[in-house]
This record gives structure tokens, sequence and C-alpha cells, in this order.
């Protein structure tokens, strides 16, 4: 029942920040002024590196990761540019721990005899500079760079939890908490890198890009269930690469 009830606290928070997103992105092309606005349509896969509290699991292997992102870009000058908007990013991650049952003792005798699969959805909402590099053609392509913080709010994870015969013994969406964090455990934040090359179409309005990113988080997840070790911290880094379009 308290889980039920801070996923839909959570689910409410999503789909404000959702509809602020969207806000502020219609409200930035409504504007007359257009020719300094561009908007971005970008898809990701992520490499994910995963660590954890070897103590109470095993090493964390990385489950396949994806974004997709809506990102309005404000051309301030030539060569720099505002780029913030909205991103859908799933990633997660795999590893043996411990699995107490109900009243029974917690034993920790180093035999991780139960897997475990967690699987994060996050909003994540970045706010990078961008500086531009001029290719050898200049009215073809330009290399880029972007770098700053991104806000992520995360809902529950998706936990599949299997005996040692393979056989599923929960499954569930469970509450993590990002440690450090703001007052709601939900909210954290990303330190964002990418470089990148845009090519550009014969309007040159229109263009194809091709990036590298880093996300790189100062905090890290708090996974604690009744059944699971205690501070079984897992923290992350990824490493991904893509393409997108521009209009």
């Amino acid at each position: 029942m308290i889980l039920s009830l801070r996923y839909y606290c959570l689910r409410r928070h999503f789909f404000l920040f959702f509809l602020l997103g969207a806000s502020f992105i219609t409200s930035l092309f409504s504007q007359k002024n257009t020719e300094r606005l561009y908007l971005h349509l970008n898809a990701h896969t992520f490499y994910g590196y995963y660590s954890g509290n070897l103590h109470h699991s095993s090493r964390l292997n990385f489950l396949p990761a994806f974004s997709v992102a809506v990102i309005p870009e404000f051309r301030i000058t030539r060569k720099f540019s505002l780029v913030s908007g909205a991103e859908w990013f799933s990633h997660g991650t795999k590893f043996s721990s411990y699995y107490f049952k109900s009243g029974a003792p917690a034993i920790y005798d180093k035999n991780f005899d139960f897997g475990y699969s967690l699987r994060w959805n996050e909003m994540v909402f970045p706010i990078l500079f961008r500086s531009f590099f001029e290719g050898k053609m200049r009215d073809r392509y330009k290399y880029f760079f972007d770098a700053g913080p991104a806000m992520r709010f995360v809902l529950p994870a998706a936990c599949i939890v299997t005996d040692v015969s393979g056989k599923t013994i929960f499954n569930a969406k469970v509450v993590t908490q990002l440690i450090p964090s703001a007052k709601n455990n939900s909210l954290g934040m990303y330190f964002q890198l990418a470089w990148g090359m845009e090519f550009f179409k014969d309007d040159l309005r229109r263009a194809f890009n091709f990036s590298i990113i880093v996300k790189y988080p100062p905090s890290r997840f708090l996974f604690e269930e009744e059944f699971t070790a205690r501070s079984l911290f897992i923290s992350q880094v990824h490493a991904g690469i893509g393409c997108g379009i521009r209009f």
C-alpha cells in the first residue's frame, strides 16, 4: 500500500515535469524570432558501468540502455548555443545477492544464490552549453562539444529476483533512493559531456548529427527491501553513441 502511494506520487511529479518541459519547448517555438531556434530529435544507446558493495553482491553487469530526447537549441552566437529539453533514459543492471525470506534470520555467508535484475526509467532535463568548431567544408558540417548539468527524475525500478533454478520469486516495482539527494529521493542530477558532428542540408537549417555522450551522476542508488542485504549501494556511469536530426 505504501509503495503504491509512493509510486502514484512519483508518477504525478513525473507528469508535472513532463508538462513543464513541453510548455517550455512550445513557448520557445512560439516566439516570432525562430532564426536562432532549432529542434533536435535524438536517440542513443549506452554502455553502463555499475559498481556496488561486493560484500553483499557479485559484480554488477549492465543491461541494454537507451535514450530518446527532444532538445530545443537556442543559438546565442555563431559559435555558442544553449541546449535544453527533455530526455527519456532507460538503463539497468543485473547481479547476484542474498534473498532473505520474511521472518528468517539474515545470514551473510557470501553465498549469492539469487539473481537480481533492476531496470530504471528516468526523465532527464539537460541544460548544456554547446560550442561549435568549423569543419573544412564550412557550409556542410561542424564539430560541436556540449557540457553542463542535467536534472534527473527517477521512477520506481522494475525488479526481478530469481532463485538458483531460474524460477522467478519476485517481480514488482521497487523504490530506490538517490544518495545524496534533494529532499525528494527520486530527484538527482548528472554531469553530462558530449562530442559530435553535425552535417547540414542545402538550406543549412535541417541537419543530421552523430554524437558520443558521457553521463556521470554524483549520487548513487540505495537499494533496500525487506528481503535484501543492508546498505546495497549501486553507482553508475554511462557512455553512449547515437544520432539525431535537426529542424
